[in-house]
């Protein structure tokens, strides 16, 4: 009887024994459920950003504030560059050199398995600190937000990344807001380079244009001045990009080819970019045109341009010299949207030398200056309206002789004037759209609509259709049908642009017209 109630004394004292251990397994099983059940860490990549300055150290500083501002907000694992070279020499692959757009940034998170990357630059803009970033999502290589802010005058580099990181995170800082503003670009003071490049171009273009000009005695008077069709090539698209897109680009001149279009687009342009094209109408005349564009300051932009255009007789050749100033107003009254506001003055002289031998041939030469005014508005991130008026006024001075008629006169004429608007759309990064009309300002004038589309199917291509029409007062006038390429090839923060074009008349008439041009950072 006393065995059976000592075993039963041991039995109940091991027992009591193992609690603590079952309890404390149990208690793990519990805390190892739980944690597996949290989302694990967001694989981010951080790609150096390039640096603009004069400390070369701040570089390598930012990449550790920006590592630090990730592991502050929560729930990332941070790659940063050397993790990452480190990780795709796994895959025996080399790491790009240059890496700052969204599908070479997305094609390297995906071969290492990662969530998100992040890219983009740092500037030290004299006593401040700029910070332009950029968060893509690897799994659909899209943009999930950017940031591009300036700290005010001695704010730290610390904070102004604080805030840009805030920023593409949604996160409302608002202490942030009254030290950081939106980055413009780099302040620049080139106002002298631009007084002496305004005046050389004007003034070499002035005695160019009148060299081949012949001065008539005799004065011819028009009864009835023409206002419906502007004959000079002023109103030829010279750029293989705008004529893949049906012609439109008054919205989108925010380059070196802009120059031609929306006078307004060149204070936009940051840096220094030049463009040179050529241009073939139906087999018969070439055009062939260059242009450039710089920053005075951060606010003001200039910009020159040379056309030519002649048969390849040259029964008929036209010269055409440009210059554009712009200014644009970034934070005016701190409510409006940046917009900006452009002139331009043409300089243009034509020659014919008479035709084929027929007796209505004519030949004669003419020369003349016109104004053009532009604006060009961002209305959102993704929306820009742009509008311009051409030739307000454009003069011309005709100096004419015909085979049937053996007299010699002159003659003034203004060129009609023209006022376009128009507006693109930023799907996304690889997606834009763009719409243009031209206004009649006369009876005799015709409303032409045209629209869009540029799309990027690689890093570095990208494939552009457009449709253009006019509607006539007497007949139904065909429909031209565009389309072209683009290949942009980037030299670390610089970029080479080569696009080409082609141009159908729906009624086949006429030979399709081509076009190639290459726009260049400097």
């Amino acid at each position: 009887m006393n065995n059976s109630k000592n075993r039963q004394s041991r039995n109940l004292q091991r027992r009591f024994s193992m609690a603590p251990v079952t309890a404390g397994v149990i208690g793990l099983i519990l805390t190892t459920g739980v944690l597996g059940a949290q989302d694990p860490a967001t694989r981010v990549g951080v790609i150096t950003p390039f640096f603009t300055g004069t400390d070369s150290t701040l570089q390598k500083k930012s990449v550790e504030l920006i590592k630090t501002k990730f592991h502050t907000i929560g729930g990332y694992d941070v790659y940063t560059e050397n993790r990452l070279k480190n990780a795709i020499e796994v895959f025996g692959k080399d790491y790009p050199q240059y890496c700052q757009e969204p599908r070479c940034a997305a094609v390297l998170g995906a071969t290492l398995e990662l969530d998100r990357m992040v890219y983009g630059r740092v500037i030290e803009n004299k006593d401040r600190f700029a910070v332009e970033l950029t968060m893509v999502d690897v799994a659909s290589h899209r943009i999930i937000n950017e940031a591009s802010i300036e700290g005010e005058a001695d704010i730290p580099l610390e904070k102004v990344i604080d805030n840009a990181i805030d920023i593409i995170h949604e996160v409302k800082d608002t202490s942030a807001v009254k030290v950081t503003k939106r980055y413009y670009g780099k302040e620049v003071d080139n106002i002298k380079p631009m007084a002496f490049s305004l005046g050389a171009f004007i003034g070499t273009g002035t005695v160019l244009a009148l060299a081949t000009n012949e001065k008539q005695d005799n004065s011819i008077e028009y009864s009835e001045p023409l206002s419906g069709i502007d004959p000079s090539m002023h109103s030829t698209p010279k750029s293989a990009r705008a004529s893949a897109m049906g012609n439109c680009y008054v919205a989108a001149a925010k380059d070196a080819y802009g120059v031609y279009f929306n006078p307004a687009g060149a204070s936009w342009v940051d840096g220094v970019q030049a463009s040179v094209s050529y241009r073939n109408h139906f087999g018969m005349v070439n055009s062939m045109s260059a242009s450039f564009v710089a920053n005075a300051t951060r606010e003001l932009g200039w910009g020159h341009s040379f056309s030519y255009a002649g048969s390849p007789e040259s029964y008929y050749q036209e010269l055409d010299f440009g210059t554009v100033v712009s200014y644009k107003f970034n934070e005016l009254f701190g409510k409006l949207p940046p917009f900006s506001l452009g002139a331009g003055l043409n300089i243009a002289s034509n020659k014919t030398t008479g035709g084929v031998g027929s007796q209505y041939d004519q030949s004669g030469t003419e020369f003349g200056f016109g104004l053009d005014l532009g604006a060009l508005i961002e209305l959102s991130q993704r929306i820009d309206l742009g509008l311009v008026f051409n030739n307000v006024p454009f003069v011309m001075v005709h100096s004419n002789s015909s085979s049937t008629v053996q007299t010699k006169g002159r003659s003034t004429e203004n060129r009609p004037a023209a006022f376009k608007l128009g507006a693109t759309y930023d799907v996304g990064y690889a997606t834009m759209l763009i719409a243009e009309g031209t206004l009649p300002l006369y009876d005799d004038q015709n409303f032409r609509f045209a629209g869009g589309l540029e799309q990027r199917l690689f890093s570095i291509m990208l494939l552009r259709l457009g449709a253009e029409k006019e509607t006539m007062q007497s007949y139904d006038s065909p429909w031209h049908l565009t389309g072209g390429f683009g290949f942009d090839f980037p030299i670390k923060e610089r970029k080479i642009s080569l696009d080409g074009s082609c141009d159908f008349n729906t009624t086949r008439d006429l030979m399709a017209i081509w076009d190639v041009s290459l726009k260049i950072d400097l």
